[in-house]
């Protein structure tokens, strides 16, 4: 079982307003020119994570997945990973920081401010958040329709995905005195 579903979390309805098609997002250049076309609109496309921790705690997303920009599993499976390889996703991040894609104020926002942000329509995106954050989107802001879509191809005809985590595992001990009770719970 998933508790955790990390994509791209994205306030739909703000991002029709501003004339972004969220489902046509196919690439890491798609996404890119997404946000300059957001940001013509007068908004900050991006929020973002709210830490250092946080960040590195998606990092894998952007390095252990078919067509990532630095897929490098193999290297983190064997232990000879080095921060090296995760540059590419620091230049790119850094570009998005440097075109405006974020807020002036990113490093010192809390969660409050981002959930509001995204649930207002000034925000559209969080690059790596959960489904579960649409409960907090919708509660602000039931008028506006949020979705998750795949983190992007790195390049044309690559592949997106969406991250599952924070998983665990239930059974049933064979000698159970309750398995009908067992079985009728999972």
């Amino acid at each position: 079982l998933n508790s955790q579903v990390l994509g791209v979390f994205c306030n739909k309805t703000a991002a029709a307003a501003a004339g972004v098609d969220i489902y046509a997002i196919e690439t890491l250049d798609d996404f890119t020119q997404a946000c300059q076309t957001i940001i013509d609109a007068g908004l900050v496309p991006m929020v973002n994570h709210n830490s250092a921790g946080d960040l590195t705690h998606v990092a894998g997303v952007f390095t252990t997945y078919d067509d990532a920009l630095s897929c490098d599993r193999e290297a983190q499976l064997n232990g000879t990973w080095d921060w090296e390889s995760f540059m590419a996703e620091l230049e790119y991040f850094s570009n998005l920081i440097d075109m405006g894609a974020y807020w002036e104020d990113r490093t010192t926002m809390d969660s409050t401010a981002d959930i509001e942000r995204i649930a207002s329509g000034k925000s559209v995106f969080y690059f790596g958040n959960s489904t579960n954050y649409c409960t907090s989107c919708e509660e602000l802001n039931p008028d506006n329709e949020y979705a998750v879509i795949p983190f992007p191809a790195a390049k044309e005809g690559g592949s997106r995905y969406i991250c599952g985590g924070e998983g665990y595992a239930c059974g049933i001990w064979k000698d159970t005195q309750n398995m009908e009770a067992c079985r009728a719970w999972l």
